[in-house]
């Protein structure tokens, strides 16, 4: 079921196509398997979560939300559980470094 031009471009679209299409994007931008793998090398080291975040922006051209939303969202992404709630302050915008 289309939702007709004026409907999308007016902001009368629903929200949950609109969360897909976000999500989609943001999987072709930074799919999660490549933002796992870079976590997963950075594990151990000093500052992992903040050296992680960096490559991926670094080498994907994304902004801080979206990296850290991707790794946040990636399924046994392999964080600490106070690197988990660091993801999710910045996903919300409260992070405060």
């Amino acid at each position: 079921t289309a939702l007709p031009l004026a409907e999308v471009m007016g902001g009368g679209s629903p929200y949950p196509p609109e969360r897909r299409a976000n999500a989609f994007g943001a999987e072709l931008l930074l799919p999660q398997w490549e933002a796992k793998a870079i976590y997963a090398k950075k594990r151990g080291e000093p500052r992992a979560l903040e050296k992680a975040l960096g490559l991926m922006k670094m080498r994907f051209k994304v902004g801080q939300i979206l990296a850290a939303a991707q790794l946040k969202n990636a399924p046994h992404n392999g964080v600490t559980p106070s690197e988990q709630a660091q993801l999710e302050s910045m996903v919300q915008g409260t992070y405060m470094a």
